[in-house]
């Protein structure tokens, strides 16, 4: 289903009825509005995300994000001397299929501009379309290297954290705290898998940092997750790491552990704690419980609290009680990176200026919500200064820690084995075609 919101200044009405009115006095002017013309026309984008079950904060996040970002650029007069953002929003649906559609309504909608689906099956059906259509695709935070390998699509962009790099960083954070034994509970999808396969490479790495010492698979969809962990349980890990999505699952797997008498630490993926709602549905039960991320608000950077409080602010104005995740805060700079890209390349109609603005950002100056200087990697990969460690307290969560990355952690592209890149599949189905 799609849902459009079309954010426009009440200043640009104004305008319109003035330019209807006319100011010469003595003269007839039509009462009928003209068509915008290419110079004055909104400039459409879209989000595509997942509008319901239980990875719909998510999504909500993504929505918000981009809704606040169009909000303060309409606010401030448009781009190019005028022209709103009108933002377009569809269901990413947890499938290639919804998602393909929605992508064909993207492009029926005329937009240029996309924050696509972050799951890795959906988006990796949403971007070659999108690379075959030119149309410039704004990733928040697809699981993988084999998205945004240099030399596939130039107009691929993915916003911190990528999750090769947020689990790298958790890995290297385990190891910093001493721990030595861990127990994952992941994923039983293309997702959990690559991220299981991080970690081998961080231990293979490592060798003499920790060892994972029990891994169970569960699938996606089952929401009652406690008989996986008490398998975890069973092996007495210092940690365990539970990769959920949602407070269905992470709320009774946290209350199990707790009956089953679990000392140890636990930690949730970064996505089942990243606005804060799961930490207040849990209250005290979700006490002690760590995870990750690329964003939180941090006391220390006014950038970050300046777009945490404008967030919240938006969020109150829509009868939400939400903080910014990492989500909301990669589809904000996205839409802020690409008005700032039309910008500076004079145009919205040519989308090779406008990538090449983007990248061209870096010689600019905007510290983003990250507190760090705009830039983007080989590959269209956003800069992070590093990631959160989130702690759960009394029904908030609060910074625990700080790891921090560098250029050298995001490294050549690492595809764990059994996946291929989008860039290897393009380059297959080239070679089938010639046989």
């Amino acid at each position: 289903m799609k849902r459009s919101i079309y954010i426009m200044l009440a200043v640009f009405a104004i305008i319109g009825m003035l330019a209807a009115i006319g100011c010469s006095s003595g003269t007839t002017t039509p009462t009928t509005t003209p068509a915008p013309t290419a110079s004055t026309a909104p400039i459409p984008i879209a989000v595509i995300a997942v509008q319901s079950g239980p990875s719909e904060p998510l999504g909500e996040q993504e929505f918000l994000g981009a809704q606040l970002a169009v909000q303060q650029i309409n606010n401030a007069g448009g781009v190019l001397g005028g022209r709103m953002l009108e933002l377009h929003e569809y269901d990413e649906g947890y499938s290639p299929e919804i998602s393909t559609g929605s992508y064909r309504q993207v492009v029926e909608a005329g937009v240029k501009f996309l924050v696509g689906p972050h799951d890795a099956t959906t988006a990796y059906a949403v971007i070659p379309l999108a690379k075959a259509d030119n149309v410039i695709y704004w990733d928040c935070i697809a699981g993988t290297d084999a998205a945004t390998v240099p030399g596939y699509y130039k107009g691929l962009f993915n916003s911190p954290t990528q999750e090769k790099q947020a689990v790298l960083a958790f890995c290297g954070w385990i190891t910093k705290q001493g721990y030595k034994t861990v127990g994952c509970l992941a994923l039983n999808g293309d997702f959990g898998q690559q991220e299981q396969a991080w970690i081998d490479y961080y231990v293979a790495q490592h060798p003499d940092s920790w060892k994972r010492i029990s891994q169970v698979f569960y699938d996606f969809g089952l929401t009652d997750v406690t008989a996986e962990v008490t398998k975890i349980e069973a092996t007495n890990p210092d940690l365990i790491w539970m990769d959920v999505f949602s407070g269905a699952q992470a709320i009774p797997a946290v209350q199990r552990l707790q009956q089953l008498g679990y000392t140890g630490v636990i930690a949730c993926d970064w996505t089942s704690l990243d606005d804060g709602q799961i930490a207040a549905q849990g209250g005290s039960i979700m006490n002690g419980v760590v995870g990750y991320t690329g964003f939180m608000p941090d006391p220390s950077i006014p950038q970050s609290m300046a777009f945490t409080n404008q967030y919240v602010a938006y969020c109150q104005s829509l009868g939400l009680t939400r903080v910014p995740g990492d989500y909301a805060c990669s589809a904000y700079e996205g839409v802020i990176a690409y008005s700032k890209a039309v910008q500076l390349a004079g145009t919205a109609d040519d989308n090779n200026k406008v990538i090449d603005a983007i990248y061209g950002l870096a010689n600019t100056t905007w510290i983003t919500p990250r507190g760090i200087q705009f830039q983007m990697l080989p590959g269209g990969l956003e800069l992070d200064p590093g990631v959160y460690i989130q702690k759960c307290e009394n029904g908030k969560v609060v910074i625990g820690d700080f790891f921090p990355l560098t250029k050298a952690d995001y490294g050549p592209p690492y595809v764990p084995a059994g996946f291929k890149t989008l860039l290897q599949q393009e380059q297959e189905a080239q070679g089938n075609t010639t046989h």
